[in-house]
C-alpha cells in the first residue's frame, strides 16, 4: 500500500467510510476523516476507533476496502 492511496481515501469528497487491513489480518474501520492521520514523512498511519489509537507502518497495510460500496 502507498501513502498516496491512503491519503486519497482520507480526503475523498464526499467521504466514504473504509477499512484498513494489515498484512497480519487486523482490520480498522475509518468512519470519519478525523479518525485517521498520516505522518509527514509518509511512513506511519494512525487510526482512531472505539478501541483506541492504532499506529501502523504503511508498509504493513495490505489493502483498503469500502464495505458500503459493496452493498450498493
Amino acid at each position: 500500500m502507498t501513502i498516496e492511496k491512503i491519503r486519497e481515501a482520507m480526503h475523498q469528497q464526499p467521504f466514504i467510510s473504509f477499512l484498513v487491513r494489515t498484512v497480519e489480518g487486523q482490520v480498522y474501520e475509518v468512519r470519519h476523516p478525523d479518525f485517521i492521520a498520516t505522518s509527514t514523512n509518509g511512513r506511519i498511519v494512525t487510526v482512531f476507533d472505539d478501541a483506541g489509537q492504532h499506529i501502523l507502518d504503511v508498509r504493513l497495510v495490505s489493502e483498503l476496502t469500502y464495505p458500503q460500496a459493496q452493498g450498493s
